[in-house]
């Protein structure tokens, strides 16, 4: 039982660690971004900002955790994971994409265009797989 409970201690430590560092990380780069680009572009930017951490939620499914905790899959079921996540981040990379435009037409912005490609492809369509 102490083993379990060591055990435990320690996974909530680092989880703790690295969601924090995430949030801290993200507190910081976001001040360097927002003295660095000005206000206007800044707006641009967390705008998009807002739409990603909810399509990236769609594309994990929590399907990590259900892998690490179930031990019985084999190689099939590995590959047939990777398919579907890769259609479902697919997916969402073509309604963000599309989901961004009128976004663009709405703020007379150009340089959404530019964005919403990198947001979508390499951030939504990369965590997703």
């Amino acid at each position: 039982m102490d083993i379990i409970k060591k055990q435990l201690r320690h996974g909530i430590f680092f989880t703790a660690i690295g969601q924090y560092a995430g949030v801290v990380s993200n507190f910081f780069i976001s001040i360097v971004l927002s003295r660095i680009l000005g206000p206007s572009v800044y707006g641009v930017l967390n705008i998009m900002l807002v739409l990603l951490p909810f399509f990236q939620l769609i594309t994990s499914l929590g399907v990590g955790p259900a892998i690490v905790q179930n031990k019985e899959l084999n190689d099939r079921d590995y590959s047939s994971l990777f398919k579907i996540l890769f259609a479902i981040s697919l997916v969402a990379f073509v309604v963000l994409g599309g989901f961004c435009i009128p976004i663009c037409v709405i703020y007379l912005k150009p340089l959404y265009y530019n964005l919403r490609l990198f947001f979508s492809t390499l951030c939504l369509f990369f965590s997703g797989l």
